[in-house]
């Protein structure tokens, strides 16, 4: 999917969709690269629903703020490593000339606070539509796509899982926080296991 979702391409895919598949209703997710504007008023417009990751903002921050506030000094009190809590919010850029659905998701741990929106058309419980709906999807995408990969390794006679790896800076900011350092030694054999079980090692956290 390009910046929006109203590309001759995806007008054209949903199209063909809905010619073979009139009935069922089509939802759109993105993260938040693809909570534009743009995006929502097209699905609006063609009775698409979708649920968009949306990168927040100073008002959202301040909306959020006193229940931020009571979460982090719950889990000081209670001395929990980890305390989360969603809520529903109605929010309104000005560009986009009209308010929406957002649901915030709020942790609390030892080493500070973390925030995150979506944007959504969808109805239900804000727990359900972010861990479920939002998060659920993505991570089955991520098991598609590593599936994917590992068949084109393979088609070319490569080993199911590369033998070096690359850190990002997200890694590298979590591990001067001093989060979790994992050092691992597998065999080749071992490798491709867990790349064709689609179980291998991340420290990157999806939601």
């Amino acid at each position: 999917m390009g910046p929006t979702v109203d590309s001759a391409t995806e007008r054209e895919l949903i199209a063909r969709i809905r010619r073979h598949w009139p009935k069922p209703g089509i939802l759109v997710r993105g993260d938040s690269y693809y909570g534009r504007s743009e995006a929502m008023d097209w699905c609006d417009a063609n009775g698409i629903d979708y649920i968009f990751g949306f990168g927040g903002n100073p008002v959202l921050h301040d909306m959020v703020r006193p229940f931020a506030d009571e979460l982090c000094v719950r889990r000081a009190i209670t001395g929990a490593e980890k305390r989360r809590i969603w809520k529903g919010l109605r929010y309104g850029a000005k560009s986009w000339g009209t308010q929406r659905r957002m649901v915030a998701r709020i942790e609390a741990t030892t080493l500070g606070l973390d925030i995150r929106y979506i944007v959504t058309s969808l109805p239900g419980p804000v727990k359900h539509l972010y861990e479920t709906v939002y998060c659920g999807r993505g991570q089955a995408e991520n098991f598609i796509h590593h599936e994917l990969y590992v068949k084109c390794r393979e088609a070319v006679s490569r080993e199911a899982s590369p033998t070096a790896a690359v850190i990002d800076s997200q890694s590298v900011k979590s591990a001067e926080k001093g989060g979790p350092r994992l050092i691992c030694r597998v065999t080749t054999r071992e490798r491709r296991s867990r790349a064709r079980s689609g179980t291998f090692l991340s420290t990157r956290k999806a939601c």
